[in-house]
């Protein structure tokens, strides 16, 4: 009950009141894997990693095949670069239970920081197989394409992704980026019109969208 209702307290915004209840939890059940966990998610928004990573570990001492626990802990040390770790954790979370999306797209993307573009693109199309209506996949099959010089490929994965989920700036900015680089201004400024229209913050887009001008010869306006 005092798990739940600290859950309730984060999510309506009551921070501190939910942090003292989950320890107040822990206190009172201190094998209660799950108060670890929910502790550790506020710690990390309160970016005390280390805290949030000793949270985990408690966590999974309890239960060593809590997966949410996992998925964290994966999370806390790649913030931490500790690559290795990362990767050994997101492979026993595909271990435990071999149908799980998020830990194939995580680990695909890891192995992609890494350079180990072949491999992401092995793990990444699992995911994929998996949740085939999931667009987070296609998007990061087109970042691993762009880095194989494949743009291509890239382009077909970007617009799966467009296609799945229209209202992302982000992928919008992936594809209009792939289109400046080959070339295809005009298609390029269509689709970085669109991401800015999405999300005006978008950064990248805003740069992009500079060099569109640019190269169009509207120097003034970039």
């Amino acid at each position: 009950v005092i798990n739940n209702y600290a859950i309730l307290c984060k999510q309506i915004g009551k921070t501190e009141k939910a942090k003292s209840l989950l320890k107040k939890s822990i206190k009172l059940f201190p094998k209660k894997a799950e108060a670890y966990s929910n502790l550790s998610t506020i710690l990390k928004s309160e970016n005390k990693i280390i805290e949030a990573e000793r949270c985990l570990n408690n966590a999974l001492n309890i239960k060593p095949d809590f997966i949410d626990a996992m998925m964290n802990l994966s999370e806390i040390y790649s913030m931490q670069s500790k690559v290795k770790e990362a990767e050994m954790i997101l492979n026993k979370v595909i271990k435990i239970n071999s149908a799980y999306y998020p830990a194939y797209i995580n680990l695909g993307a890891l192995l992609q920081n890494l350079g180990k573009f072949e491999e992401a693109k092995k793990v990444t199309e699992k995911g994929i197989s998996i949740q085939p209506d999931k667009s987070l996949g296609y998007s990061n099959m087109g970042s691993i394409y762009k880095a194989l010089n494949n743009n291509e490929k890239a382009e077909v994965f970007l617009r799966k992704a467009i296609n799945i989920d229209p209202n992302n700036s982000s992928y919008y900015y992936q594809l209009g980026n792939i289109l400046f680089e080959i070339e295809r201004i005009n298609e390029a400024e269509k689709y970085i019109r669109k991401s800015l229209e999405l999300n005006n913050h978008n950064s990248n887009s805003k740069i992009c969208f500079a060099r569109i001008l640019i190269r169009k010869g509207y120097n003034k306006e970039a």
